[in-house]
């Protein structure tokens, strides 16, 4: 059934289809959308759980936790054995690589600035003359050039929030 055979105008049939054209794409925005939820969340899931565990294992292994207290007290690498500075540096790799996915996770869209800030940006730890006098090979253990950089910065303003 043809609505107007003139040209310039549509047929009911491809009146129908159009229609169904835009509801279809309409849909896949949609699906689209809540798919996007889906994987910001499972990555917020996941980065809480990966920081969860980290600190959960240091705070139950109390021969490492006594390691981080020390240096939370102040103590430098040389107030440290060697056994002992290479598990805090193994720590400072794995601490650092749970900010880089941090990072990378708010460069992609997926964490909102406020949730990239709470991840362990504010941890005494980072803060440490032990720390700060590691970070940098764990840096170029651990850590992409450009998330190295970045991180520098941030160190180089006192650990406030710079622009990714």
């Amino acid at each position: 059934m043809v609505i107007d055979s003139s040209p310039g105008r549509l047929s009911l049939k491809e009146a129908l289809a159009a229609l169904g054209v835009i509801l279809s794409l309409l849909f896949v925005g949609l699906e689209i959308r809540q798919n996007t939820l889906a994987v910001k969340s499972s990555t917020l899931q996941t980065i809480s759980d990966s920081h969860r565990t980290l600190i959960l294992e240091s705070i139950h292994d109390e021969s490492f936790s006594a390691l981080v207290t020390r240096a939370l007290n102040g103590e430098t690498t040389e107030d440290f054995t060697d056994n002992e500075n290479t598990r805090l540096f193994g720590y400072y790799i794995v601490y650092v690589s749970q900010l880089e996915n941090t990072y990378v996770q708010l460069n992609a869209g997926i964490l909102d600035k406020d949730v990239f800030e709470a991840y362990g940006w504010n941890s005494p730890v980072i803060q440490t003359p032990h720390f700060l006098e590691l970070i940098e090979r764990a840096l170029d253990a651990g850590a992409s050039p450009k998330f190295a950089e970045f991180f520098r910065q941030w160190m180089a303003v006192g650990g406030r929030p710079v622009e990714p």
